[in-house]
């Protein structure tokens, strides 16, 4: 029996089906939605420059599954929980439901192949993304910003 993804909006299933391969998906995953005190602080656009300056090209095939957006999103929710949460295991257990909610097919539970994806990240542009990360929350709270840096 093939999963079906949800009836939803045509801009949501367009992007439900793009969404492993699109940094968007670390927005849509921590809340940045418009309006939100977080959604100006990192854009989807910076973090494809951010990968981009530093030549990220792996998983470029239609079938490869850890993409860097979808390695990025699985290696930030191991920084984000606790305990057995933060585990490969439970990152790709995560992945593995993603894919299945977006009507694809689901990934292997092996950790192997995360874990090798995620070492391809390059240290320089997480320590980049973090660091835009904080100056971006600076430039939101009041007051600071004469004299003081978070960064």
């Amino acid at each position: 029996m093939a999963l079906r993804p949800r009836r939803a909006s045509c801009h949501f299933t367009a992007l439900i089906v793009f969404l492993p391969r699109r940094f968007g998906l670390i927005q849509s995953s921590f809340l940045q939605s418009e309006g939100l005190p977080f959604a100006d602080v990192l854009s989807e656009i910076e973090i494809q420059r951010a990968f981009a300056d530093a030549g990220v090209d792996f998983a470029q095939e239609e079938d490869e599954i850890y993409t860097p957006p979808l390695t990025l999103w699985a290696f930030l929710s191991q920084c984000l929980h606790k305990g057995e949460q933060r585990s490969c295991m439970a990152a790709v257990s995560r992945i593995l439901v993603l894919l299945v909610a977006l009507g694809r097919e689901p990934c292997a539970k092996n950790t192997g192949a995360y874990c090798r994806a995620r070492a391809k990240l390059p240290e320089k542009v997480i320590e980049r993304l973090a660091v835009d990360v904080a100056r971006g929350c600076e430039e939101q709270v009041p007051g600071v910003g004469c004299g003081t840096n978070v960064t």
